[in-house]
C-alpha cells in the first residue's frame, strides 16, 4: 500500500508521485564539510578529497545525474546534426 495523501478541501485521498514529493528548490547538506548546497546547481565542492559519504551522497548523485543527462543531450544534438537528407 502506498502513501495516501488528502487533497484540500476535497476529503478525498490520492497517492502522490515523486514530483509531488520533491520540492523543486531545497538545500542539501554536506555530510563532511556541513555546508548547504543547492539543489539546482548541486555540485561536490571537494570532488578529488576522499569522502566516506560520497556512495551515499545526493550532491554526488545528483551531479553525476546531471552530467549523464547533459552528455546524453549532446549525443542526441551530434546524432541529429549528423542526419542527411
Amino acid at each position: 500500500m502506498g502513501i495516501l495523501c488528502p487533497l484540500p478541501k476535497s476529503g478525498t485521498f490520492f497517492t502522490p508521485s515523486i514530483s509531488d514529493i520533491l520540492v523543486d528548490e531545497m538545500e542539501l547538506l554536506c555530510e563532511k564539510y556541513k555546508e548547504k548546497v543547492d539543489s539546482e546547481n548541486a555540485r561536490c565542492a571537494h570532488p578529488v578529497e576522499y569522502c566516506r559519504f560520497r556512495t551515499s551522497c545526493i550532491i554526488h548523485f545528483m551531479e553525476k545525474e546531471r552530467d549523464f543527462e547533459n552528455k546524453k543531450k549532446t549525443q542526441d544534438i551530434k546524432k541529429n546534426d549528423n542526419v542527411e537528407f
